[in-house]
């Protein structure tokens, strides 16, 4: 179960009363502020299959039901017949690894592009120097036009753009170590964030990554939701196969 904008000690309280129930054992894992994964095991007698009703009826378009993320995502998008596509900085390309990491991944996803030089930004995805000069690589102007070269240049449907600074060096007193401008760009809207993500390098561009991805899923509900749709068991029937997800922090 992925939970959206839930916090954790209300999501207890909704949750834990239905495992109890049904006799499931709840796994609460911390991905990024905002979202949480759980993972759902049946004890003995459990009846995970009236659990995942039950939460149907009583979470409403906060939580997804898959234990894969990414791979909820490709098949989302195949089932829209939409694509997808990255401009990374920060990132490295991880987003894109993370994507087509999962089968199928070849139907929604032609390519993306880390622009880690202000050159290739500029090149690439037609960030003005100006832009660069006056505001910085690592800036909401920048991002934005990011996010519109990346859906320019693949002519995809969504777009993710990041740019920060991973540190260990590279901060400012304005930008430090761990400001990262992420953007989604969704039904010619962008939506861009400015976060700060406290940690070593690795860990910036992973919470980064994630981020990305979170703010994908708040971007479109409707695509990204499986909650209350006539495409229910279909969707169960492939959660079931799906293995691993990526933990970062266990909520104890």
């Amino acid at each position: 179960l992925q939970v959206i904008d839930i916090e954790e000690n209300v999501l207890k309280s909704k949750l834990e009363p239905l495992a109890r129930s049904y006799s499931v054992e709840l796994e609460y894992t911390y991905i990024v502020d905002g979202w949480i994964s759980v993972l759902a095991k049946s004890m003995q007698f459990g009846d995970i299959k009236q659990f995942t009703q039950s939460i149907k009826s009583t979470m409403q378009d906060d939580i997804i039901i898959a234990q894969n993320i990414f791979a909820h995502i490709v098949e989302q998008l195949i089932f829209y017949n939409k694509k997808i596509t990255f401009a990374e900085s920060c990132t490295g390309g991880l987003l894109a690894s993370f994507l087509t990491a999962q089968s199928g991944s070849s139907a929604v996803f032609d390519g993306s592009l880390v622009s880690y030089s202000n050159f290739l930004k500029s090149g690439w995805l037609g960030v003005d120097n100006k832009d660069l000069v006056r505001f910085g690589a690592v800036s909401e102007p920048v991002v934005e036009v990011m996010i519109q070269g990346a859906i320019n240049n693949t002519r995809a449907d969504y777009a993710i753009a990041t740019s920060g600074i991973a540190g260990p060096s590279g901060g400012t007193e304005d930008k430090p170590v761990g400001t990262v401008y992420i953007g989604v760009g969704v039904a010619n809207n962008n939506i861009i964030e400015r976060l700060f993500f406290e940690g070593d390098r690795n860990y910036i561009q992973m919470q980064s990554a994630y981020y990305g991805i979170l703010m994908l899923l708040r971007a479109d509900k409707k695509t990204f939701s499986i909650l209350f749709t006539s495409r229910w068991k279909y969707h169960k029937r492939i959660w079931r196969n799906r293995i691993g997800t990526f933990y970062l922090k266990t909520i104890s």
